[in-house]
Formats: C-alpha cells, sequence, structure tokens
C-alpha cells in the first residue's frame, strides 16, 4: 500500500498535509527561539541541552561505523590513502583552522612581540610562564579554540615567531634577541 493511502495521524489527509504542518510548527519555534523539541535553546547554540546530548552521541555512533568502513568519518566517502578524511572535508579543516589562527594573531597584536615577525606562517603562541607542557597536557590541541574561550588573556600568553621561542627554550627563557653581546 502507497504511504499516500494510509490513513495520516493526527487527522492529517495525506503525507503532505503533515508535512507542511511540520514545516509551519518548525518555523514558528525557531521564530520563538525555541529548539525543534520546543525547549529553549542553550546559549551559543541551535539546539536544547538533550537533543544536543542526543545528536552528539547519534554523531559519534555514525562516525564510528565511517571508520570501521573505512570511509571519511564525515561524509562517507572514501579517505585519502592512509588519511582518515577525504580530501574535501580535509580542506575544510585546514580552513576553519587557518581562519582561527588569524583571529587568535590579530588578537595578539599581528607581530612577533620580540622581532617583529609578521608572517602568519612563522607566527605561535608562547606560554609567558613556561608552562606550555602542562598546558597542553591539560588542554590538547585546541589552544586557538581555548584562547578565543577566555578572551584572549594577555596575562599568559604572547605572539613569537618560532624563532623566538624555540630560542627561549634554549636560551633559558631569554629570547637570543634580547641577550646584549
Amino acid at each position: 500500500m502507497h504511504p499516500s493511502n494510509v490513513e495520516q495521524p493526527m487527522g492529517f489527509k495525506t503525507v503532505e498535509d503533515r508535512r507542511e504542518y511540520h514545516r509551519q510548527y518548525r518555523a514558528k519555534l525557531k521564530a520563538a527561539g525555541r529548539c525543534r523539541c520546543g525547549y529553549e535553546k542553550l546559549q551559543g547554540f541551535s539546539q536544547c541541552g538533550a537533543c544536543v546530548s542526543c545528536n552528539r552521541h547519534s554523531t559519534n555512533e555514525r562516525n564510528a561505523k565511517r571508520r570501521k568502513a573505512g570511509q571519511c568519518r564525515h561524509c562517507g566517502k572514501p579517505p585519502e590513502p592512509g588519511k582518515s578524511k577525504c580530501a574535501s572535508c580535509a580542506a575544510v579543516g585546514k580552513a576553519w583552522i587557518a581562519r582561527q589562527k588569524a583571529r587568535v594573531v590579530a588578537a595578539y597584536g599581528g607581530k612577533c612581540e620580540c622581532c617583529g615577525e609578521m608572517e602568519p606562517t612563522f607566527l605561535t603562541i608562547d606560554h609567558v610562564n613556561n608552562d606550555g607542557a602542562i598546558h597542553r597536557k591539560h588542554l590538547g590541541r585546541k589552544i586557538y579554540k581555548y584562547l578565543e574561550q577566555e578572551g584572549y588573556p594577555k596575562d599568559n600568553f604572547r605572539l613569537l615567531c618560532w624563532n623566538c621561542n624555540a630560542g627561549r627554550h634554549i636560551n633559558g627563557g631569554v629570547c637570543p634577541h634580547q641577550v646584549v653581546a
């Protein structure tokens, strides 16, 4: 039996009537700033806490199935050889990180505090108190996201080029540019 011939719940005559009702209902919820289930959205999310949690769980399940099947975990296409993502998903991820880094670099002045290097490729975040290893162990590799969430704190972080950052490490906390010969 065709689905449009089946009696519809809630008194809908056709599948199209039911779909149109739900489209209008979702539009009304969106206009009221509510989640699709009717509850109030979490701040910074497009859904309520229950829906965010449910979607995270289903996304993790979907990603695990795709990984097991040897597919890109984001889109299901075949990944690049030796990689877990396809080329287009990898490019999207790299572009996202590049935009995040650009925001962080701009927030910290756009140049190395020691030598004035301005090429973004050479710039990195320096932990002023030399506690970067401890911080990375706690935080992982999400330093840019952390700095954005914390409002770009200047008390324990600064922008240095890779040379100045490595020079500080080798020279006991003092950049070679600052050593007077």
